[in-house]
C-alpha cells in the first residue's frame, strides 16, 4: 500500500482517495488516466456496494491518519434527506475539513 506523508491540499487528497479505491476496485490502474473527477460518484459511476465503501472509508481513513472519521455525514444532505451516493468531491471537501479538526 503506498503511503504520502503530509496532506495539504485538496490534489494530496484526491491522490489517497485514487489510491485507496485502487484497494477496492478491480481495474483500478483506469483510475489513473484522469477519470476520477470532481462529478465522479462512488456508487453510480465507479459500481461502490455496500461492503466495497467499507473497505474502501477503512483504507481512506488509514491513509489519512485522521482517526476515525464519521462517513455516515457524507450521506447526508443540509435539508436533512439521505443521499444515496456521494461524488469525489464532496468526499475530497469531507476529508480536506476533517483533516483542519485533527
Amino acid at each position: 500500500m503506498e503511503k504520502i506523508d503530509s496532506i495539504d491540499t485538496y490534489d494530496e487528497i484526491l491522490t489517497h482517495i485514487r489510491l485507496a479505491l485502487k484497494d477496492v476496485i478491480r481495474g483500478g490502474a483506469d483510475l489513473d488516466n484522469g477519470s476520477l473527477k470532481t462529478g465522479t460518484r462512488l456508487g453510480a459511476d465507479l459500481g461502490l456496494k455496500s461492503l466495497d465503501f467499507v473497505r474502501f472509508a477503512g483504507s481512506l481513513q488509514r491513509r489519512l491518519k485522521a482517526g476515525p472519521l464519521r462517513f455516515q455525514q457524507l450521506f447526508v444532505n443540509a435539508d436533512g434527506s439521505f443521499s444515496e451516493d456521494i461524488s469525489i468531491g464532496r468526499l475530497r471537501e469531507f476529508c480536506k475539513e476533517a483533516l483542519l479538526k485533527r
